[in-house]
């Protein structure tokens, strides 16, 4: 067992940072239309035993105003440095408002830098093997 992962994990490596990379890219070209805006976050709500290992995740709303109009949407992510009545930038959807990510769009972040690692350690074990 441990033979076949040690021949394949450079390809798995490979193949999943490709995967990464290309999802990072998908998200660019999803959101590059969004607008900036201000939102102020209205309430976050604690959901215990969801996340990972049976831990605690949160639903952060925000509010904001598109052309006049309010609208309240939920986050697509959060962190220990969010609170009720704090004001953060989002981006959304000009053809609908109600479709919102965060300025930082910290999963395309994640998903790039992911990919790139993954890739770079893919290739080095494959040259690795080569030039043995």
């Amino acid at each position: 067992m441990n033979k076949i992962f040690r021949k394949t994990a450079p390809f798995i490596a490979l193949a999943g940072g490709i995967l990464f990379i290309v999802l990072g890219f998908i998200s660019i070209k999803k959101h590059k239309n969004f607008t900036a805006a201000t939102a102020t976050i209205t309430r976050i709500e604690r959901v215990e035993g969801v996340g990972a290992d049976d831990s605690d995740d949160y639903n952060v709303f925000v509010s904001y105003k598109v052309n006049g109009k309010e609208y309240e949407s939920k986050l697509g992510e959060y962190s220990a440095s969010m609170s009720e009545g704090k004001k953060i930038d989002i981006k959304y959807n000009p053809e609908d408002p109600g479709n919102i990510i965060s300025a930082s769009n910290l999963s395309t972040v994640i998903y790039l830098v992911f990919g790139t690692v993954a890739v770079i350690a893919g290739v080095v074990l494959i040259l690795k093997r080569i030039f043995r």
